[in-house]
């Protein structure tokens, strides 16, 4: 949807074109309120602080269209496949841990396999975020409270409603 718009507003709103000859099925009853939405002032403000936003985000996640849910269905065999490339991921346990790493995991075009970036394995060792979940397993369970009710490994670390990579975190 969101690339949907993005086609729409610049290559036909800002352009003042029509797009009805290539979408046919769009309502245009709605045309006219959006464009004049999307040339404004406030919605190109609005614009370049979301780039600068997203421009620091430095810990990005990548689960596609699908979002959390769709890597439900596949995060296990991206899991494995990881596992197999960094054998330092095997000691991580925490399912919600290993899916947050997967979630950070980028398909490489050439060899179609998932690879994790510097800033979370550097030589075959954890680091960065991965490294505090490893560890704040390790303490949880250490101290006891690794299988309380509400205790969560990834929000300990990361933070609660950060877990998506947001920069405001």
């Amino acid at each position: 949807m969101r690339n949907f718009r993005y086609t729409l507003v610049n290559k036909y709103a800002k352009k003042d074109k029509s797009p009805i000859k290539e979408y046919e099925d769009l309502d245009m009853s709605h045309w006219d309120s959006f464009v004049s939405k999307a040339i404004s002032e406030d919605f190109e403000k609005t614009s370049q602080k979301a780039k600068i936003s997203a421009g620091k985000n430095i810990d990005p996640s990548r689960v596609g269209r699908g979002g959390f849910l769709g890597l439900d269905k596949v995060w296990e065999d991206r899991w494995n496949q990881l596992v197999l490339r960094y054998p330092h991921l095997a000691h991580m346990e925490d399912r919600r841990s290993r899916i947050y790493t997967v979630s950070r995991a980028i398909c490489n075009p050439v060899t179609k396999l998932f690879e994790l970036g510097p800033h979370l394995l550097s030589e075959g060792v954890l680091t960065g975020r991965l490294h505090e979940l490893y560890c704040k397993e390790i303490e949880m369970k250490e101290i006891g409270t690794y299988y309380e009710e509400g205790k969560d490994v990834v929000t300990e670390v990361v933070g609660k409603g950060c877990q998506h990579g947001g920069v405001h975190c």
